[in-house]
């Protein structure tokens, strides 16, 4: 009699395991396939790193369109470059941390600003689609105080293929307000270009030049690039526009607007390349999270079925 109640016993223990086999059979199937999907997105987020990898083929010719752009200042930081082989290594030794957190505060800038540009209260008039390097709509501001020279401008912008919307204003402070009252899709870049002298301004005490725009509208957002115009080839006026932060300085004449261009679409290249990093960055976080949640709560799964198994027996 105890030999059949024994029996039954271990008969029924059999059956209550072999029910919590397939009860974790169907959880480790679920989590393999969570697992699967988790590999599939860090596949992809690996070729994203590799595209971004691949854009540097075209730095070659981007960087050469700008050298040709560009103005005496930047073709000053050229001829400094005259250092000793041994020094150049040892600079680069040295600023491998540097341009890690320049990397990192490129990528808390971006986020605070797009993030910011946001809250505006009215929807901001449509800007540039379809721009070549980037998925980002383009807005495109100029400011000249000069009505007809700020006509002029714009009419060439209507007239090219890519940024044929551009937005005019006639003080740094209509275009600041503007930029602050409107609602940005946070997939945006956003670009004035600037005549340095603002002469037609009401009250002199508050006269301002396209560097003091260029400082006002970095302090309220560090991504909005800046193209300083002036028809003075000042090299002082051109240092402080890069010292600023300012894409570079261009002077007006026959191929000014060509240049103004050209410095736009190889800012918008690096700041692609910028936002490309910025979004792999977040998707292999995100992705690593995932997996070690999903790897917990399998070995939850496992440990806890054994445990209820052997409290049964």
């Amino acid at each position: 009699m105890a030999n059949e109640q024994n029996i039954e016993a271990l008969e029924r223990a059999k059956k209550l395991v072999e029910e919590k086999i397939s009860e974790m059979e169907l959880s480790l199937n679920h989590a393999k396939e969570t697992a699967r999907r988790q590999l599939q997105e860090i596949e992809q987020a690996l070729l994203n790193a590799k595209n971004i990898q691949s854009d540097t083929r075209e730095e070659a010719f981007v960087s050469a369109t700008k050298n040709q752009v560009t103005e005496p200042v930047l073709s000053q930081k050229t001829e400094t470059k005259k250092v000793e082989p041994q020094k150049n290594i040892q600079k680069k030794t040295e600023t491998k941390k540097p341009v890690a957190n320049k990397e990192k505060e490129k990528f808390e800038i971006l986020e605070k600003a797009l993030k910011n540009r946001t809250k505006g209260k009215y929807p901001v008039e449509a800007g540039n689609s379809g721009v070549k390097h980037t998925d980002s709509e383009v807005f495109i501001y100029v400011i000249d105080d000069n009505a007809l020279q700020l006509k002029v401008m714009l009419e060439k912008f209507k007239n090219t293929k890519s940024f044929k919307i551009a937005k005019g204003f006639q003080s740094g402070k209509e275009c600041l307000d503007y930029i602050i009252n409107h609602s940005f899709p946070k997939k945006s870049m956003i670009m004035v270009v600037v005549d340095y002298y603002l002469e037609n301004n009401p009250d002199p005490e508050e006269a301002v030049t396209g560097i003091d725009v260029l400082n006002q509208l970095k302090e309220y957002d560090p991504d909005i690039e800046v193209i300083i115009l002036s028809g003075s080839d000042d090299v002082d006026i051109a240092a402080s526009a890069t010292h600023f932060g300012a894409i570079s300085f261009v002077k007006k004449g026959e191929d000014d607007f060509k240049k103004i261009v050209n410095n736009m679409v190889w800012s918008i290249h690096e700041k692609q390349k910028i936002r490309k990093k910025l979004e792999t960055k977040k998707m292999v976080k995100n992705l690593g999270i995932g997996m070690a949640v999903a790897f917990l709560i399998i070995m939850a799964l496992y440990y806890g079925g054994i445990l209820e198994i052997l409290r049964r027996m």
